[in-house]
């Protein structure tokens, strides 16, 4: 049952066209159902999961540790009522963290999860490619969704924006690569893969795009890569740029284009708003402004009242500087419990789990180089991404003692009769 509540949880989230096709759901919140059955059901069953020591896991004192600075700072927030708002919905989402780092205590159960997230992104990515394309309109409010040159998903919610839905597909394309690469059926998973690269493209986002860089340059970073497959990469990276749209080209030309206002001193771009962040965030060093309050920051300074588009200035000014150091550890700690656990591990036997945790690292790191461009600390993709590594990390923790003991068995001297 608590699995199946999973499942639910996480297609109402991160699918969230299916409340377009069955609106029933929206209004039975089938999200807030499921979670609340997941949290009661893995109450009732506390007992039964096998991986005792991963509420000890540093990444999970990394989120108590930033949800209580984000909760201290409501005191001195610039909005109280939108830092309280913030500080519960990722409180929410927390208690969904806690119960799925226990409940997925098998590789089998990870695939599952992966399985069924790799779906909700391929489902968005068919979408959007398709609204790109033909220009349907929605089944609710009958409005076009091509009247934009950027491919979207839906209008609204929290993927209604393309940059956030770039994020999606690319939090989402190394675990496409994973069953690619491990798994039959390969021309289905290729076109998994296909699709989510379409998607990104066919997004216009600049920060998906540098997301798309990231990842491929982190697959070449984690795995030797045969030359033959090498090329395979480069012809295919190659293809998808020849056949993407002048307009795309010259929005990702656009990305260099920092020229500096002489009369003004302004850039005209993002990186003027980062400035006035990271001085503000300075002013505030100890709890910052409050969460989802720095657009009062941008406001005064600059008189554009819009969010923070990148999203560790937005945590700089927003929970201050042990904030975002606290931020930042949950990219670096995953890696860094990969290396400790990974030395002691038969990756010849664990082949998979090895490719799987490195392919949760890469997503890591191309949600921390979209989200760079894109106002989403905060994003449930971030709480689902380090869940996911530290149920990778406590399966190699596992192996690794499981040798360390074999080991011994094989040191200690055999008692003679």
């Amino acid at each position: 049952m608590t699995m199946i509540a999973l499942f639910i949880y996480i297609i109402g989230t991160y699918f969230p066209l299916i409340y377009t096709y069955v609106p029933l759901l929206g209004a039975l919140k089938v999200v807030l159902v499921a979670g609340i059955v997941l949290v009661f059901g893995f109450i009732g069953t506390y007992g039964q999961y096998r991986n005792p020591t991963a509420y000890k896991n540093s990444i999970v004192y990394c989120w108590v540790i930033f949800l209580a600075f984000m909760m201290f700072g409501i005191f001195v927030s610039l909005d109280k009522g939108m830092t309280l708002d913030a500080f519960l919905a990722n409180l929410k989402v927390f208690f969904i963290f806690l119960v799925m780092i226990k409940i997925v205590d098998s590789l089998e159960k990870l695939e599952r999860v992966l399985a069924v997230f790799t779906l909700c992104g391929v489902g968005m990515g068919i979408s959007a490619i398709y609204n790109y394309v033909f220009g349907t309109e929605t089944l609710t409010g009958g409005h076009k969704l091509s009247d934009t040159y950027r491919a979207i998903a839906l209008r609204g919610g929290l993927f209604g924006d393309p940059n956030d839905l770039a994020l999606l597909f690319n939090s989402v394309l190394p675990f496409a690569i994973y069953f690619l690469l491990v798994k039959e059926k390969k021309t289905i998973h290729l076109l998994g893969v296909v699709i989510l690269v379409l998607g990104t493209m066919l997004s216009y986002s600049r920060a998906g795009f540098l997301g798309l860089c990231v990842t491929g340059l982190m697959f070449l970073f984690f795995f030797k890569v045969r030359m033959k497959y090498f090329v395979y990469l480069l012809a295919f990276a190659i293809l998808f740029w020849s056949f993407a749209p002048e307009s795309y080209k010259e929005r990702i030309r656009s990305i260099t284009a920092w020229e500096v206002d002489e009369e003004t001193g302004k850039t005209g771009t993002r990186m003027d708003a980062w400035k006035d962040g990271l001085v503000a965030g300075l002013e505030h060093p100890i709890l910052g402004v409050g969460a989802g309050a720095s657009v009062y920051v941008n406001g005064t300074r600059l008189q554009d009242w819009h969010q923070t588009h990148n999203a560790f200035v937005q945590v700089f000014i927003e929970i201050g500087t042990i904030g975002f150091a606290i931020y930042l550890s949950l990219f670096v700690l995953p890696y860094k419990q990969y290396k400790r656990y990974s030395r002691n591990i038969d990756k010849r036997k664990m082949h998979q789990l090895d490719i799987l945790y490195k392919m949760i690292i890469i997503s890591l790191v191309a949600f921390a180089s979209t989200a760079f461009f894109t106002p989403n600390a905060y994003s449930p993709l971030l709480f689902m991404l380090t869940a996911l590594a530290v149920i990778g990390s406590e399966a190699m923790k596992k192996e690794s003692n499981a040798l360390k003991v074999s080991a011994a068995r094989v040191l200690v001297p055999q008692a003679t009769g």
